[in-house]
């Protein structure tokens, strides 16, 4: 139909109400599946990199660095976090952040073993501090955003296909 300086074209398309529908389905389904892969993937390059620069004896300070999904309230918010978790992993503070010199006491009426002596006090030096997730964060937050990107864009090309 012609209308002084524009023509108008007139579509009718039935089925919109459904397609709503399963286009409100689809999203929470494709957000937990397509963002929180990509999150993972994600803070798997931070995740990597605090286990790389780590100096762990034993392993466990390494082996406890988790990434750990986070479930929030609203269906379309996903949160990963890389954290330290596990019963040996207590002592990564003092590791990140260093500790001043102090004084260890043993428990009422025990002795302190140390190197096969026993000691009733020890008076330690202090630790250097040897961050590891801080510099992992500032290191690699842009390859961790890139990388999910990446696939972002990667699920949501399978999907159209």
């Amino acid at each position: 139909m012609f209308k002084g300086d524009y023509i108008m074209i007139d579509i009718k398309i039935e089925g919109l109400n459904e397609l709503k529908k399963k286009l409100d389905e689809l999203a929470p389904k494709m957000e937990k599946k397509i963002v929180g892969q990509a999150l993972r993937q994600g803070t798997n390059v931070i995740r990597d990199s605090a286990r790389s620069k780590v100096n762990s004896i034993s392993g466990n300070l390494k082996k406890s660095i988790k990434t750990v999904g986070v479930k929030g309230k609203k269906p379309l918010v996903s949160e990963m976090n890389v954290r330290v978790r596990g019963k040996d992993a207590f002592y990564a503070k003092f590791v990140e952040f260093g500790t001043k010199p102090h004084v260890i006491l043993p428990k009422k009426g025990m002795a302190l073993l140390v190197k096969g002596k026993e000691y009733r006090i020890v008076h330690h030096p202090g630790a250097v501090a040897k961050p590891f997730m801080r510099p992992a964060f500032d290191e690699n937050y842009q390859k961790a955003i890139d990388r999910f990107k990446e696939v972002v864009s990667q699920k949501l090309s399978e999907v159209v296909k």
